[in-house]
Order: structure tokens, then sequence, then C-alpha cells
């Protein structure tokens, strides 16, 4: 009867008389010509019944998500990705002070720890070591009885017998009585 539209041209679906853009459509890049139903989504959504929700209403805190939204493809900001459908809060991470949005690990931990694995290790784990990266099992100050040589504490008795403090391989400070 030329009341209503039944196709419309590519980027645009039948909208009674008229055609809309596919953007009208919430979240939606694609649609059919014929209907009011998304084929494509945005970054950040998934598609569902031609609809297209946020990844975040299926995961909670997941950024971007497949097409399908099976699977999480980024977390939030301050969220890493255990499985490919979880994102936890980085500081779920113990000493972690900051992890990438799409891994299961620290990437940079708090001042006094570094990383180790998916976590993140005191300094004093490392072998006289008493400040160290936060983003390597590398050592920056050594205690006492130690000192530093390529990120690693040495103590001072293992290159000088009898030497109980130093400041390099070859000064002692003090010896052992």
């Amino acid at each position: 009867d030329g009341s209503k539209c039944t196709k419309c041209a590519s980027g645009y679906y039948p909208d009674g008389a008229s055609c809309k853009l596919c953007n009208t459509i919430t979240g939606c890049t694609k649609c059919l010509q014929t209907s009011k139903t998304c084929t494509t989504c945005a970054s950040g959504r998934y598609l569902s019944s031609g609809t297209c929700p946020t990844c975040h209403s299926k995961m909670p805190n997941c950024a971007t998500c497949s097409q399908d939204g099976s699977t999480c493809t980024a977390c939030a900001t301050n969220y890493y990705r255990p499985t490919t459908t979880t994102c936890k809060l980085c500081s779920d991470i113990p000493n972690c002070e900051t992890c990438p949005t799409n891994d299961n690990k620290c990437s940079k931990c708090k001042l006094g720890s570094y990383p180790s694995g998916a976590s993140c290790k005191s300094c004093t784990t490392l072998t006289g070591c008493i400040e160290c990266s936060q983003t390597s099992a590398t050592c920056t100050q050594c205690s006492s009885n130690y000192y530093l040589s390529g990120g690693k504490c040495i103590k001072c008795s293992d290159t000088m017998p009898n030497c109980n403090l130093c400041s390099e391989s070859n000064i002692c400070a003090t010896c052992n009585s």
C-alpha cells in the first residue's frame, strides 16, 4: 500500500514508512535491510537475538567479548582475566598494583614486592634482598652482610672469607672476630 517500507538500503532497517540507521539500535553497527535485527555489534557488546547487550551484562567487569558473548577478550581497568568468562580485581592478587586486562597475572607489584608467576612475592624472599624492582625479580638493595651484583645479593663471606660487612665484592668493611 506504500505506507510501509519493507526493504532499506545497506546500513538501514525499515521502521514503518521510513528507514532508520542501524546504529539507532543500541550498540549495533550492521543490521538486516528487511527488519530491525542487528547482525554485527560494536566493541564491548555481543550479538543476542538481533540485539547488542553489553559484555558486562553477561560477564561482570568484562570490557570486550566475542561477538557471540561466549568469551571475554579483555577485562575492565584494574581487573584481570583468570578464565575466558571471568574478570577479577587486580587487588585479589596479593601485593599487585596493576595487571593487564586480558591476562591472568600481575604486571606491576606494590613497592617491596616483585612478580612471580601470576602473583607477587616480597623482596625479602630473594636472598639477602631488602628492596627490589616492582616489575621483575631484580634486587636493588641488599642487607648489610650482602653486596649487589647483577640484580642479586651475594653474601660478603662468599667472596671474602671472614668478611661480615661489605659494600662491594672486594671491599670488606668489617671482619669476623
